[in-house]
């Protein structure tokens, strides 16, 4: 299903890359391409497996919004300007828990959002986001649990 909005699709231009996630070889990656503070007129694309290749064909010049999203993974956003060449743009999503982006969840995650939560190291951006494992918009003691559980093999985050 591909939303086709004439302000996109009015170029000769193309935007191209790799996307890269972690897990599933199956779950589709979905890819939206809209202008800023637009995304209900998104152009969008979908690709399959943990290293995929992707393309927007025929799109105007101008500033977009690449948004990444794959099942059990921290949606990302890239900031894109197409100009008069064409443009690339290669994206990584995260595995939601996976602070570092190595595709595991691990000591090294739950430590990181330890030292968030005991206000001694601050994650940020992208980081952030992989660390709200809640999704509640916050990272807290309950995001750090969660994370703990799925190390531990208590219980997963997904």
């Amino acid at each position: 299903e591909n939303l086709n909005y004439k302000y996109i699709i009015d170029g000769d231009k193309s935007l191209s890359g790799t996307v890269a996630s972690f897990n599933s070889e199956t779950d589709e990656v979905t890819l939206l391409l809209y202008k800023e503070g637009d995304r209900e007129n998104a152009y969008k694309t979908t690709v399959t497996g943990n290293s995929a290749d992707y393309a927007f064909e025929k799109i105007a010049e101008g500033e977009y919004i690449l948004e990444v999203s794959k099942a059990n993974h921290a949606t990302r956003f890239y900031e894109v300007t197409v100009g008069a060449e064409e443009a690339t743009q290669d994206a990584k999503i995260h595995l939601i828990g996976d602070i570092n982006g190595d595709g595991k969840v691990m000591i090294t995650d739950y430590n990181t959002v330890l030292r968030h939560v005991k206000k001694t190291e601050f994650l940020e951006g992208y980081a952030l986001a992989c660390a709200d494992v809640s999704g509640d918009g916050r990272v807290m003691i309950t995001d750090y649990n969660a994370i703990l559980r799925h190390v531990k093999k208590i219980s997963s985050l997904w």
